[in-house]
């Protein structure tokens, strides 16, 4: 790779628990996240690599048999990554969107991660004044701010395609009443429990009881402490 150029994307995702911010589970979504950016940047890389190279068994098929490496040939581009550390923090990613900026002024062409819709909102007002590009790999809350922005792309389909399935099994089953557990503070449980309660009525449904949890409520079943 070093006598070739390449295309760089950052990679933002919660690795370390500064604060208490990044859970477990957060972390090991991060690991998740990691290996899908590494797989995609082999597979881009490989493509360009001598056949002397070749060090994976199945890179002969991939670079023969493989129109997205053909493509990669013409490009005659790799693919680098920049691994940065958010915290699942609203503060700590807005000054890792301002220090990326600096960086894209010299190669860097786009973010992926702030995974979460809650996080993603927090940091999209700085993304736009920085002109640089924002893909969420899990951000799939549909509150104005993610649906209308110009720098802010996902790869995962809205809450309504995943609202969708569940009201029509319910339907399916005949299932007309229903108990709801969701975050009010959070910009993804709550929507999602909006749309899930208008597309429930539209068929017949209705929901019987909710339970509300909140962030500032320690003794809350959103809380990480929370034992049942």
């Amino acid at each position: 790779m070093n006598k070739k150029s390449a295309n760089t994307l950052a990679v933002a995702v919660p690795i370390s628990k500064s604060k208490g911010n990044a859970t477990d589970e957060e972390r090991d979504l991060a690991k998740e996240i990691l290996r899908g950016v590494a797989q995609v940047q082999t597979l881009v890389n490989i493509c360009l690599f001598p056949d002397d190279l070749d060090f994976l068994p199945e890179s002969i098929t991939i670079k023969t048999h493989n129109d997205f490496c053909d493509r990669i040939k013409d490009k005659d581009k790799g693919l680098r990554i920049v691994i940065v550390d958010d915290v699942n923090d609203k503060d700590k990613a807005n000054i890792l969107a301002d220090k990326l900026h600096e960086f894209k002024k010299k190669s860097i062409l786009a973010v992926i991660g702030h995974n979460s819709s809650d996080l993603s909102i927090e940091v999209i007002p700085k993304y736009n004044q920085n002109k640089l590009v924002l893909i969420s790999p899990g951000s799939s809350s549909e509150i104005d701010s993610l649906m209308k922005d110009d720098f802010f792309f996902r790869t995962v389909p809205t809450i309504t395609y995943e609202v969708q399935p569940l009201v029509e099994y319910m339907n399916k089953k005949n299932l007309k009443n229903a108990a709801v557990f969701y975050n009010g503070d959070s910009n993804f449980s709550q929507p999602l429990f909006e749309k899930f309660n208008k597309e429930f009525v539209k068929k017949g449904g209705k929901v019987v009881k909710k339970f509300v949890g909140r962030d500032n409520d320690n003794t809350s079943f959103t809380k990480d402490n929370f034992d049942i």
